[in-house]
Parts: C-alpha cells; structure tokens; sequence
C-alpha cells in the first residue's frame, strides 16, 4: 500500500490515525512499523464493525466498471 502513497498522503493517514487513537507516533509522511500496524488495527475495527462485502456488491460499488 505504501508504494502508492505520497508523503502526503500519508500525512493525512497517520493524521487521521492518531485523531481515532491507533496511531502514536511522529507526524512524519514516512510509511514506517508504527504506520503499518495503526492502518492493520483501523482495517481490524473497520471490519469487525461494517463487515466486508461479496465480490457482487464490490462489483456494483466499482465506479471504474461499465
């Protein structure tokens, strides 16, 4: 995932991380452990709390699909 983000982007992500608490490191745009384990934790209460979807809704929600 780190690969396609900007130091930016991952500005805003660790950001975002640390305002919902799984992220208590440095501000820094690098995509380090701390910032890899507070994106596995959020993608752990994301699913735990919406679930995940079936590839036949996926493919409805896709926007790049005809």
């Amino acid at each position: 995932m780190s690969a396609r983000l900007s130091e930016n982007d991952i500005v805003f992500l660790q950001r975002f991380l640390k305002s919902e608490g799984f992220y208590n490191g440095k501000i820094d745009g690098v995509w380090g452990p701390k910032t890899a384990a507070a994106v596995n934790e959020f993608s752990k209460e994301i699913l735990l709390e919406f679930g995940t979807f079936d590839t036949c809704t996926e493919r409805k929600t896709d926007d790049t699909s005809p």
